[in-house]
């Protein structure tokens, strides 16, 4: 489903209701009183029974207790930022809040989902002919065009970090540069010890400041 956060973005919300049908007998026989005589609507307009198979199931359960699910969702989906579930989201805030882990929030908001469903599933239908109720949040994702905006985002603080690591390095080479240059002003031999360290393995003949000198590398 589809849930607003309190701060307008539509998050997609994937999540799996675990529970198991009360076979107690008087529980069970009340149950089908209240519901095995009614049919439910099916997605393609067939009207089912709870007990015409999976389809029957489905089309009870989207009827009269999917909506008791969704709307726990909402109530508890809907009062967070987006931000708090999604960290990336607060990449495209102006406020100061940081990217941080939403494990926490996912948990409460199960905590919570899970209170709201173990009060008002047996009000709402009349019964604890479900139990074993748990609700796990399985993922939350972001609008297309709102993840194409935190992945630029992404991308324009890499490309960010990345230039400032250049500088960083460019300093850091020039100020290396400036020290050796120090040092040779101040020992000019050290200067020619390092050049004769940067020649090409094999040289035998060397004449610095002699423009006819010749250069002959070993046999």
């Amino acid at each position: 489903m589809t849930v607003p956060s309190s701060d307008g973005v539509n998050l997609g919300i994937e999540g799996t209701l675990y529970f198991t049908l009360n076979l107690d007998h008087e529980t069970l026989k009340r149950f089908d009183d209240k519901y095995g005589t009614r049919t439910f609507r099916a997605q393609d307009d067939r009207s089912l029974y709870p007990w015409d198979g999976d389809e029957g199931w489905s089309a009870f359960f989207g009827q009269a207790v999917r909506p008791v699910v969704d709307n726990a969702l909402r109530g508890q989906v809907g009062a967070m930022r987006c931000a708090e579930l999604v960290p990336s989201c607060s990449l495209l805030e102006s406020s100061d809040l940081k990217a941080s882990g939403s494990n926490a929030a996912i948990v409460r908001v199960q905590n919570a989902v899970n209170a709201t469903l173990a009060r008002d599933l047996p009000a709402t239908l009349g019964g604890d002919f479900l139990t074993g109720l748990r609700f796990t949040l399985v993922k939350v994702t972001l609008p297309a065009d709102v993840q194409q905006a935190v992945d630029r985002s992404l991308a324009a603080s890499a490309a960010v970090s990345e230039a400032r690591a250049k500088v960083a390095q460019a300093k850091a080479e020039a100020g290396a540069n400036r020290a050796r240059q120090d040092g040779y002003d101040k020992c000019p031999a050290c200067a020619e010890i390092e050049k004769l360290r940067s020649l090409p393995q094999g040289i035998t003949v060397y004449a610095p400041g002699n423009p006819q000198s010749v250069v002959v590398p070993s046999r």
